[in-house]
């Protein structure tokens, strides 16, 4: 029709122009072609509007550092491709897969792939994401309160302090222990980074209470929270105190050589009020020496769920592949001395020592008397073990093939569900386990076909 109508009017122009007169039937002529050239020509389908509206775009923070942003591929949810995974491997486990959800088991695995720029992406899977109970992850909580402890420590730059700078605890308030002094350093005096070291390398708990004194446990539920990381609940010294004193953090104050005064932290009371938490372990627990039924509650516990945890030390380990706002504001000095004690055998350590090889860092993979294990892999990793939970949470290097994977797993280890007797599985059930699990992923990774070759560069090999 549109067609029509344009001889139409061409006709009728050329006639004003060149005051032609052209016959009635030539008009008639016009149309019949007209309506053929319609018909023959194709037909365009008008898109009907969506159902339902365009989603909405959100621009993400751009890093002015990088002008190539990472492709990170989305995490998998489902269980599917784990339960085929161990399906395949079950033999290896011993029955405990088939216990699964009273071992409160979980599981995430993250493989990861470089690209030409050696930029990360990563496909995340999980088995029983979250448990099936509460899981308790202790000591691998140590990991984001060092983090933080450096992030806060670092905004006091202006006035000349910085992690190595001396740190007095006071105790002010009854219930609180001061800290003068420090005999795990070479000068005797305690800081920021001594106690780092001592939480990473054997989830010292006084190490972990100054360093939370700190920081502080709204800094901490504000600071993970704003990354994303939500699931924590920082809110206690760990094994003392009850819920209101552990709202109040000790004065800290800094001192500079000299010993003259650089700044004085006042104390921080919480002014949050804590979400209620059912959360409890066992079914029976010892109280005032007596077995009494009931599991122990948990809810005044500490908190971060095994997936915040995993997430944390991949943040950690890739920054280039989050934007600005996920990433701890942490120097890469920072990140390479906390990525160090994550590493370093605690038998090697000097300030502070540990002539024995300390076994808390090791679930996944054997202590460093197994030389040819420790030449081939390089780990990267926290542990939790407290009330029958275990947990481990864990960056391997086969440095022999050059691939790289995010390994974390929990697993409840107390048969008879008594909280508080000590009589917990943990060798036979739980580091069994760990060993096992990360044996037949390190088969699975082994035999993927080869990719881009990592560049290891920001990551501290030389150290053990």
């Amino acid at each position: 029709m549109i067609i029509l109508l344009f001889f139409n009017e061409f006709c009728a122009f050329i006639s004003l122009i060149f005051m032609i007169k052209l016959p009635f039937g030539f008009f008639y002529i016009l149309i019949i072609i007209g309506c053929l050239i319609s018909c023959a020509a194709p037909r365009v389908s008008i898109p009907q509007q969506p159902a339902t509206p365009p989603r909405k775009v959100v621009k993400q923070p751009v890093d002015s550092a990088s002008t190539t942003a990472p492709r990170v591929v989305p995490d998998l949810a489902s269980d599917a491709w784990f339960q085929q995974f161990l399906k395949e491997n079950a033999s290896q486990f011993g029955g405990i897969l088939e216990q699964a959800a009273v071992l409160n088991l979980q599981i995430i695995y993250t493989e990861i792939k470089r690209d030409r720029a050696n930029l990360p992406s990563f496909v995340t899977h999980y088995f029983q994401k979250g448990g099936s109970t509460f899981t308790h992850t202790a000591q691998a909580v140590g990991l984001p309160l060092a983090i933080l402890a450096l992030q806060k420590v670092n905004s006091l730059a202006d006035k000349g302090i910085n992690a190595y700078t001396t740190m007095i605890t006071e105790a002010l308030i009854s219930g609180q222990r001061p800290a003068y002094n420090d005999p795990n350093t070479n000068d005797g005096l305690p800081t920021i980074s001594q106690y780092i070291k001592r939480l990473l390398l054997t989830g010292d708990e006084e190490a972990f209470d100054k360093l939370y004194e700190f920081v502080g446990p709204d800094y901490i539920k504000s600071a993970l929270q704003e990354r994303g990381f939500d699931s924590a609940e920082v809110v206690a010294r760990i094994g003392r105190g009850n819920t209101a004193n552990n709202k109040k953090t000790n004065t800290t104050i800094f001192y500079d050589k000299n010993m003259r005064q650089l700044y004085r932290q006042p104390i921080l009371e919480s002014s949050r009020e804590l979400p209620v938490r059912q959360d409890k372990l066992g079914k029976k627990r010892i109280e005032n020496g007596k077995v009494i039924n009931g599991g122990m509650y948990m809810g005044d516990q500490n908190k971060v769920s095994l997936s915040d945890l995993h997430g944390i030390l991949q943040t950690l380990l890739f920054p280039e592949a989050f934007s600005v706002y996920k990433r701890f504001a942490i120097s890469e000095a920072d990140r390479i001395f906390i990525l160090s004690f994550l590493h370093i055998d605690a038998s090697k350590s000097i300030f502070p020592s540990y002539p024995a090889v300390a076994e808390f860092k090791y679930n996944f993979l054997k202590p460093a008397s197994n030389t040819a294990l420790r030449k081939d892999f390089k780990i990267y990793n926290i542990t939790g073990k407290a009330f029958g939970q275990m947990s481990d949470v864990a960056y391997i290097i086969d440095v022999q093939n050059s691939k790289e994977f995010l390994l974390s797993a929990s697993i409840y280890c107390n048969e008879n569900e008594i909280v508080g007797d000590d009589k917990y599985e943990y060798e036979v059930a739980g580091r069994k386990f760990m060993e096992t699990l990360a044996s037949v992923i390190i088969d699975r990774v082994r035999a993927e076909t080869a990719g881009m070759r990592p560049d290891f560069g920001n990551i501290p090999l030389a150290i053990d």
